[in-house]
């Protein structure tokens, strides 16, 4: 525990040096990745304390608990949070502050995102696709037809909406970068997710459960090293589509979406599939404490491994082309922010959870006293994240942007200059 307590402060004070670094490309990817991962963390609370909700109303109600009323359940809030997504986004879009819709939009979309892939997650482990491994394929399948289906659903309302009156203002510009975005983290959480719950059910032949709280059991070594090569078959395969996307589909609107749908999607499950080894690796080596205290092993891990990576991405994408191929890269930034995120997440939930249980504080009821943590967390963290971390995140994007579009107008130039030279 010492080891971990020094590897916390250790993790604070590398921070401050990484987001006052002299090169901009490694502040612009700090601030990312914090951003990403405070984000995650705030929205892992929020959606908690509704589940948490909704489930005490159910067993008051005498309803048994099971995996099925858990999918039902996160299906359901996954139905209602969506469309509420999009109207809250379109009640924001002639509003001045873009900052608000912008950290709505993320939020919002995280919340959405968790309650899609706990839901498939939690239906992947009902009785009737349970019964084979390769059932959780289906479920794969299930979700790229309701998710998918609906985003496309919305993006021709929203065409047809801004196409209405045939002038697209900068109010309406914004609007739908927000909510491409904010549908883009929806469906890549969700195929992420689900997608490595996949891989997880064809390593150990049956499938696994999601919970933090639940330690893994029975794992042997060549298990671990199949799914860190997994990870990096993700990983190599998102960077290979992030570079195809924006060298061959940059004109077209469908196909740099799907480009970028589906690198994101490669780089998230290499994140997952990263978290889900360490915990693995950590049991398979003999670990045989609390769960929470493997759970802060593998967040510390994967933080300084995150941090290792930022300035690994740096130095190879200053070695490369300016514009697409550094941007290739520098993509990988939103993945390290999942990894980081969810890790802590883990740790926190399964803290928050013992302290509820352990009768200590105040003697409250267990639900009560993880609703009064969860809340003083948001008091603590959203303030801060939405003041600072977020308008930093933004700033971080936009120069990047500025910087991409900068490098195609040189090609632009350079390649007319190569046309007007006469030839001799």
């Amino acid at each position: 525990m010492s080891i971990m307590l020094m590897g916390v402060v250790a993790f604070i004070l590398a921070l401050f040096y990484l987001v006052n670094h002299y090169d901009d490309n490694i502040r612009w990817s700090t601030w990312r990745t914090l951003n990403m991962t405070i984000s995650i963390f705030v929205s892992v609370l929020i959606y908690g304390m509704i589940r948490a909700v909704c489930l005490d109303v159910l067993i008051t109600a005498g309803v048994e608990i099971d995996h099925t009323v858990m999918a039902v359940l996160c299906l359901t809030l996954f139905a209602i949070l969506y469309p509420l997504l999009q109207y809250t986004l379109f009640q924001l879009r002639n509003g001045k502050d873009h900052h608000m819709m912008h950290a709505v939009g993320e939020l919002f979309a995280h919340v959405t995102g968790f309650s899609a892939m706990f839901g498939f997650a939690a239906l992947m482990q009902t009785d009737v696709f349970a019964s084979s491994r390769y059932m959780s394929i289906v479920v794969l399948l299930l979700s790229f037809v309701v998710v998918g289906g609906l985003s496309v659903a919305a993006f021709k309302a929203r065409d047809h909406i801004v196409q209405g009156d045939g002038v697209v203002d900068e109010s309406e510009e914004v609007w739908m970068e927000v909510v491409e975005e904010a549908e883009d983290d929806v469906l890549c959480l969700c195929f992420s997710f689900i997608l490595t719950a996949v891989v997880r059910t064809l390593i150990r032949g049956s499938n696994q459960p999601y919970s933090p709280e639940v330690e893994p059991k029975g794992v042997h070594q060549w298990q671990c090293n199949t799914i860190f090569w997994c990870a990096v078959g993700f990983i190599v395969l998102s960077l290979v589509t992030a570079k195809a996307t924006s060298t061959y589909f940059e004109t077209g609107e469908w196909k740099r979406r799907c480009g970028k749908i589906t690198a994101t999607t490669l780089a998230m499950a290499g994140a997952w599939c990263t978290l889900f080894g360490y915990d693995w690796q950590v049991y398979t080596w003999g670990y045989d404490e609390v769960r929470v205290s493997a759970c802060l092993l593998v967040a510390l891990w994967l933080t300084f491994l995150a941090i290792a990576f930022i300035f690994l991405i740096d130095f190879l994408a200053d070695r490369l082309k300016v514009g697409q191929g550094q941007r290739t890269l520098r993509f990988m930034v939103v993945a390290l922010g999942l990894l980081v995120g969810f890790a802590w997440e883990k740790s926190f939930d399964i803290a928050m959870e013992d302290v509820a249980h352990s009768g200590g504080l105040l003697g409250w009821h267990p639900g009560f006293t993880t609703y009064i943590q969860g809340i003083v967390l948001l008091i603590i963290v959203l303030p801060a994240w939405y003041m600072y971390i977020l308008p930093q995140a933004i700033k971080a994007k936009h120069s990047e942007d500025h910087e991409g579009e900068a490098a195609k107008e040189m090609e632009s130039d350079k390649a007319g200059e190569q046309k007007e030279m006469p030839v001799r």
